[in-house]
């Protein structure tokens, strides 16, 4: 049997090192339905003084259908237009993504026509940003964290996270009320096996 094909990862080549604002999140699209599957190292570096309760949490979900907004929207937006709306109802979440502004979820609570009824948008997000409507419980869920005893400024936690082939979309929240922290997302994949 061949050995499999394998590209490996190069530091934040999914999602370069960004500090997420405390009680804030960052996200990314990731497609890899041409792939077999995806190791994706998640590191998350504590910044300021760290309770034992905080640390970053990382979502992966999946996402089924897509669309792009057919308007700018600034950061505090609570209704954003779609290229189509098929789809997309009531209480279905969406991740967003432009490669300025980079990525979050968002819940709709309401549709009428192409025009969505969000919660507050906590970035801006250009005309033409993605639109992914996602799953709403996340298919994998990771902590990295200190292996005992409490998390510690500058310092950095990972996990590696297996996931296979699909249209996925990851999150980093920062789980801190009070301080920023780094996040950085590495993936390798197995792009097939003979």
């Amino acid at each position: 049997m061949a050995a499999p094909t394998y590209s490996p990862a190069t530091p934040g080549n999914l999602m370069a090192a960004i500090s997420i604002a405390a009680s804030s999140e960052r996200a990314v699209p990731y497609n890899i339905s041409t792939k077999f599957e995806a190791h994706v190292t998640c590191h998350s570096q504590m910044g300021g003084t760290v309770a034992a309760t905080t640390g970053v949490r990382f979502e992966v979900y999946q996402y089924y259908g897509s669309t792009t907004t057919t308007a700018s929207s600034s950061a505090g937006a609570t209704s954003i237009s779609v290229a189509s709306a098929t789809g997309i109802v009531k209480g279905a979440r969406l991740g967003i993504w432009d490669a300025t502004n980079g990525g979050e979820i968002l819940e709709v609570s309401n549709v009428s026509g192409t025009t969505l009824t969000v919660a507050a948008t906590k970035y801006n997000h250009t005309n033409g940003a993605n639109v992914y409507v996602i799953e709403t419980t996340p298919t994998i869920t990771v902590q990295p964290g200190p292996n005992s005893g409490n998390y510690a400024a500058d310092k950095v936690y990972s996990k590696m996270i297996q996931f296979g082939t699909g249209l996925w979309f990851v999150r980093a929240v920062n789980l801190d009320a009070s301080n920023a922290h780094t996040v950085e997302l590495s993936a390798a994949t197995i792009d097939a096996v003979s």
